[in-house]
């Protein structure tokens, strides 16, 4: 300890020397102080308030992780009660929240005409027609009709 006091002393004789502050003057160290201790009070509120905020994410985390459980387990059980699969019964959903929100366009059928061409090809004739194999969707309604006519079956 004595050592140390020894370097610190000889340290603030040499600052001193290269700022040009005399050995013997006073230094008034309450302003210094008080702006230490400021920010020291504020690090330690925000370390506070991100240990809190942290606290909260790990209980969402939790919650959640425990409400996909829940729906996973409910899920198969539903699936299992209407005869699909597990991945059937999520695009089900999946294409219901499309048609509750208004964003069908990813399973909306493409125009077709009856000859194999595509609508938008010629003068848009009443030759047109709606055909469920060419759109983006079309695996996922294959599927489920697969589906629905295992049940009928049944």
């Amino acid at each position: 300890l004595g050592r140390k006091v020894e370097d610190l002393t000889e340290e603030t004789r040499f600052l001193r020397q290269q700022a040009g502050i005399p050995e013997d003057a006073d230094i008034d160290l309450g302003g210094f102080k008080l702006k230490s201790k400021v920010e020291a009070a504020q690090l330690r509120a925000l370390n506070s308030q991100l240990e809190r905020e942290v606290a909260d994410l790990e209980e969402d985390r939790r919650r959640l992780r425990n409400e996909l459980r829940y729906r996973a387990k409910w899920q198969g059980e539903h699936a299992a009660r209407l005869g699909l699969s597990a991945r059937q019964l999520a695009m089900l959903e999946e294409y219901a929240d499309a048609l509750r929100f208004g964003n069908d366009a990813v399973f909306k059928e493409d125009l077709v005409r009856y000859d194999g061409s595509s609508a938008s090809d010629g003068d848009g004739a009443p030759s047109v027609r709606y055909d469920p194999s060419v759109g983006i969707g079309a695996r996922a309604v294959k599927e489920l009709e697969a589906a629905n006519k295992q049940l009928q079956e049944r």
